[in-house]
């Protein structure tokens, strides 16, 4: 949801929000794929 909000900002002129939303994302993808700082199925930032 959030790729797809981030991709209608820049459509429509709103590139701050969709760099916001592009950040939430990656942030949010990082959270699912780490436990507790760990690796889970591939690295992520939170283990560096």
């Amino acid at each position: 949801m959030l790729h797809r909000l981030a991709g209608s900002a820049g459509t429509f002129g709103l590139p701050a929000l969709g760099e916001a939303c592009r950040a939430i994302e990656l942030q949010l993808d990082d959270l699912l794929h780490c436990t507790n700082g760990r690796p889970a199925a591939r690295p992520c930032a939170a283990a560096a």
